[in-house]
């Protein structure tokens, strides 16, 4: 391994080694972004990304926002991270709001501004975020369609594990 790393490159893996994480799979977490704009995150820091892209490798490897840029100024990743634990925890809307056509289901928004929603899956919940620009309306189209996707997989996973009809179990 290099001793030439960055303060960045060398805080960001160490978070990625922390969450058990292979570098494939911080990208699929930062929403499938691209090896070399996270090879450009990871060397360079805010300096040569747009700051969607920093934000989206944070919320990949669950720093707060704004950590890549406390590890260029020096901070390490035990420092931004015990600043995460002291600050105050976000507020979520923890009552369900249940219809037949909707399960149930949670909304927020994340210190970012995303739409998060959070719907219950298989007995437990299952979260999606999304940007909101003018039209929140897709924004909420594209979290229910995620949502719906992740059911669907579920129960097909559920159903062939319990070998129900259409499963591959003897």
């Amino acid at each position: 391994m290099s001793n030439d790393r960055t303060a960045v490159e060398k805080a960001l893996d160490a978070r990625r080694i922390q969450l058990g994480l292979l570098w494939r799979e911080v990208l699929v977490r930062a929403d499938t972004m691209a090896a070399e704009t996270l090879r450009q995150v990871r060397a360079h820091g805010t300096k040569v990304v747009g700051a969607m892209s920093v934000a989206r490798v944070e919320r990949a490897l669950e720093l707060p926002a704004g950590s890549i840029a406390r590890f260029e100024a020096g901070e390490s990743l035990s420092d931004v991270l015990a600043g995460e634990r002291d600050a105050e925890p976000p507020q979520r809307a923890r009552e369900p709001t249940a219809t037949p056509e909707r399960p149930t289901r949670w909304e927020e928004r994340d210190a970012d501004g995303l739409l998060v929603v959070g719907r219950m899956i298989g007995g437990g919940p299952v979260w999606a975020r999304q940007m909101v620009g003018e039209d929140e309306a897709t924004a909420r189209a594209r979290i229910d369609q995620t949502l719906a996707i992740a059911e669907s997989v579920f129960v097909g996973l559920n159903r062939e594990a319990n070998g129900g009809p259409g499963s591959t179990a003897a």
